[in-house]
């Protein structure tokens, strides 16, 4: 997304939902977005660090949709993506892990381990099966398996649920 399209979205003052599709998001710009409560990213690659920097240009931020989107990291490891949304307040969250993460077409299992406060939950997700929450055993077992691909989804304000690959999931606080 160019400078010039953040600040044009930065001078609509009453814009509350911004849904973007087929962007490249790596920066922010420093703008901050006061009214927006729900962005959608849709068919855009963004980049790691980009999540740092959504608390604050979108300060009232209660929900967010990442369908479809490409996540793409400054390492080698391809198969352990982190994504820190410890500073935003959701109280929706939905989002597709497949394209999300951005893995080998080939893949098969995929293992995301949610870390909300003190409490942790592992879900496996495998693209011809529903996503579904497992015991924290198998997930560490998975988890250390070179097979699987990783998500570390880090959320301090967790909403009691999320959508994923368009289940429900409920979170364990």
């Amino acid at each position: 997304m160019s400078r010039i399209v953040t600040l044009f979205i930065e001078k609509a003052y009453s814009l509350q939902e911004l849904p973007l599709c087929w962007y490249s998001l790596d920066d922010t710009y420093d703008c901050v977005y006061e009214a927006v409560q729900a962005l959608g990213l849709e068919n855009t690659i963004f980049y790691f660090d980009f999540f740092t920097k959504l608390a604050m240009s979108f300060p009232s931020l209660k929900e967010l949709h990442l369908y479809r989107v490409e996540m793409r990291s400054g390492g080698s490891n391809y198969k352990d993506k982190v994504t820190n949304l410890d500073d935003l307040s959701l109280q929706k969250l939905s989002l597709t892990t497949n394209e999300w993460l951005y893995f080998e077409k080939n893949s098969l299992v995929e293992i995301m381990y949610i870390k909300m406060q003190k409490r942790h939950q592992y879900i496996k997700v495998r693209a011809d099966r529903i996503p579904k929450t497992i015991a924290n055993e198998e997930g560490s077992a998975l988890w250390k398996s070179s097979s699987v691909n990783r998500t570390y989804l880090r959320m301090h304000s967790a909403p009691a649920r999320f959508e994923l690959n368009n289940i429900y999931i409920d979170l364990m606080l």
